[in-house]
C-alpha cells in the first residue's frame, strides 16, 4: 500500500471523484466540490496542525482508492479505502481503513487500519489526484 522507511512515508492516493472535465466544469457552490475541497482542506490542517477558523464537521469521512505498487513486471491495483479527517478532536488525526479480499475471507494477516496523529505527519507529496464520482459522507 504505502513504503514506510525511517524518513518518510509516501501515500498514493487517488481522491474519490471519477471526471475530470465534469468536476471542473461544477460550479463553486456544488455540494461535490466543496466535500472535496473540505476533504483536502481538513488532510492539510492535520499535517500542519492548524486550527481553523471555521469548522465544517468534527469529522470528515471519504471514500478514496489506494494505489497498491506491486512487484516489479506485476500490475498494480486499487485498494478502496476510507479516510477520516478528525478536526474536532484534542489533537487532530487522519484515519485510514482499507479493504481487501482476503480480509473479507477471513485470511488477511495484514494491518487495515492506521491512526495518523497531527504530530507524525511530517509533510504531504500529492503524487497523483484522479477524479471519480464518488460523494463523500460527511458526519
Amino acid at each position: 500500500m504505502a513504503s514506510r522507511n525511517s524518513s518518510s512515508f509516501v501515500l498514493f492516493v487517488t481522491l474519490p471523484l471519477l471526471f475530470t472535465s465534469t468536476f471542473q466544469s461544477l460550479n463553486k457552490t456544488s455540494t461535490l466540490r466543496t466535500a472535496l475541497f473540505a476533504v483536502i482542506v481538513g488532510i492539510l490542517a492535520v499535517s500542519q496542525n492548524l486550527s481553523t477558523s471555521w469548522t465544517v464537521a468534527a469529522a470528515l469521512v471519504a471514500t478514496l482508492l489506494i494505489l497498491e505498487p506491486s512487484r516489479m513486471y506485476q500490475p498494480s491495483y486499487y485498494l478502496p479505502s476510507y479516510v477520516t479527517v478528525n478536526l474536532g478532536a484534542e489533537e487532530k488525526s487522519l484515519q485510514l481503513w482499507n479493504l481487501c479480499i482476503e480480509q473479507m475471507r477471513g485470511t488477511c494477516r495484514q494491518v487495515h487500519d492506521w491512526l495518523f496523529t497531527a504530530s507524525s505527519i511530517k509533510s504531504i507529496t500529492w503524487v497523483s489526484v484522479s477524479l471519480v464520482v464518488v460523494s463523500p459522507i460527511m458526519i
